[in-house]
């Protein structure tokens, strides 16, 4: 059976961090999510941040990350 949606009540911190279950964690197999307010409809959505390698395999030729993150360092100093 696929899972398209899971519902969990989380809670958040004193320090303001809110918890992430491990199960869900792992199904979406992410350690970095961006978060989106909408303030409107009082609500928060997480979605996960694509790791490099996931990233990478949008790309059709093949690209050399260290020559990238040179170019982009000379780039911004």
């Amino acid at each position: 059976m696929k899972v398209n949606r899971i519902t969990t009540t989380v809670t958040m911190d004193d320090f303001g961090r809110i918890m992430i279950p491990k199960a869900i964690r792992k199904l979406f197999k992410s350690r970095e999510f961006t978060m989106e307010a909408d303030v409107k409809e009082k609500a928060l959505t997480l979605k996960p941040v694509p790791t490099w390698d996931e990233m990478a395999g949008f790309i059709k030729h093949k690209i050399d990350l260290d020559d990238l993150v040179r170019d982009r360092e000379t780039q911004w100093h």
